[in-house]
């Protein structure tokens, strides 16, 4: 999925219910191997989901990237993540009003020389009944990041630690360094953009 421009407004989902505006790029039941690539999503509530529910196994073997992706004035799952596996590189984070990224169920997430600005909870795992890992490389944390922990059971990268090793992602690729993903992705990411690669 790749040069795309994914919107709705979040004016008007506020107090519009749980399941309104939900799930811009979703993932579920089974998908797998699925790449985001050089996206601008903006103005949505709840973006990017894996896996269909806690309960559900068939998301242990699924594989998801996202890359060269703009996120900006979103309210939370950049991804959501049940189980599976998920190598998240080069994205733009901005304007984030709830959770960025959020690793549960066991899953892992390889989170790589992202750049992360006006974020609450840019990484964490909450809101299951098992918490996620992820392991963070050369990430760029700029100005505006805030964490809330609502309960014992949350956990936030507060100190932008690893806690679980990744091991090899089954590809090549080339890292932009974080520090210039900014420029990239608005120069670069949604329809029409550039059509990097």
């Amino acid at each position: 999925i790749d040069h795309n421009t994914i919107f709705s407004s979040l004016t008007h989902c506020a107090g519009a219910g749980d399941a309104s505006w939900d799930g811009a790029m979703d993932n579920k039941k089974g998908a797998t191997n699925i790449t985001y690539s050089y996206n601008y999503i903006h103005d949505h509530q709840k973006v990017a989901l894996n896996g269909y529910s806690d309960s559900d196994t068939a998301n242990d073997a699924m594989r998801v990237t996202y890359h060269h992706n703009r996120f900006e004035n979103v309210q939370a799952r950049l991804p959501l993540q049940r189980r599976g596996r998920t190598h998240i590189y080069n994205n733009y984070f901005n304007n984030v009003n709830t959770s960025g990224i959020n690793v549960r169920m066991g899953g892992l997430s390889l989170i790589e020389s992202n750049y992360f600005e006006n974020v609450k909870n840019p990484v964490t795992s909450r809101d299951s009944s098992a918490i996620g890992y992820w392991e963070l490389r050369n990430n760029f944390v700029g100005s505006g990041i805030t964490w809330y922990t609502p309960s014992s059971s949350v956990v936030n990268a507060t100190n932008w630690a690893t806690t679980k090793a990744f091991g090899a992602t089954g590809y090549s690729y080339t890292v932009t360094p974080a520090a210039q993903v900014k420029a990239k992705a608005l120069a670069t990411a949604g329809a029409g953009k550039n059509l990097a690669e």
